[in-house]
Formats: C-alpha cells, structure tokens, sequence
C-alpha cells in the first residue's frame, strides 16, 4: 500500500503531464482503450470504480475486482481541459504487478 501511495505522490509532483495522447504511439490491445480516455469513457468500459480520488488537477480511478487492480491516472491535457489518463498500473490482489491487458480483460468480463 505503501508503495502505491509513494507513486501516486511521484505523479502529483510529475502533474501537469503534458504528453499530448495524439503524440503517442497506439498502445497495444486493451490498454489502448483506456489511454487518452477520460473518466466517464473509462466507466463506461470497466464500471464503477472502486476508488475515485482527486487531488488538484489529478485524478486516480481503481477499478478491482477478486483477480486484479488496476489504477487508472488521468490529468488534463491543458488549462481547462478534461482530465484523461495517461498512465496505468495493474497488480494482483496479494501487491505483484499484474499485466495490464489481462487485468483489463479480467475487469471487464466480470462487470
């Protein structure tokens, strides 16, 4: 838990991230959309988050479920813009990191 704390703290301080979504290259399967997308798209694909926290500008979504979590960081692109996410982090109930794609494949069949 500690650990995850630390890293949201890293990504406050990294706040605003200014990696414009079209400049990325396409992410790769499921994790490609959830990239650039913002909160409401993000429930609409994997339901009600389980934790929904905001600080400043940022803003963290958990979604979990019993065989992963997946944490969702979404900042706005630019003053008075919409918060997307721009990074992701997925791990398996006892803390090991999980792989993303299957974490979101797993969150969304059992929506």
């Amino acid at each position: 838990m500690r650990r995850h704390v630390l890293i949201y703290a890293a990504m406050m301080l990294l706040a605003p991230f200014r990696a414009m979504a079209e400049d990325q290259p396409a992410p790769a399967s499921e994790l490609g959309k959830v990239i650039g997308k913002d909160a409401a798209a993000l429930i609409l694909l994997l339901g009600p988050p389980v934790q929904d926290i905001r600080e400043g500008s940022g803003r963290k979504l958990q979604f979990a479920n019993t065989s992963c979590i997946f944490d969702v960081y979404l900042y706005p692109q630019g003053e008075g813009e919409t918060p997307i996410a721009v990074y992701t982090a997925a791990r398996v109930p006892d803390g090991r990191d999980a792989e993303r794609n299957s974490c979101i494949t797993a969150l969304r069949w059992r929506r």
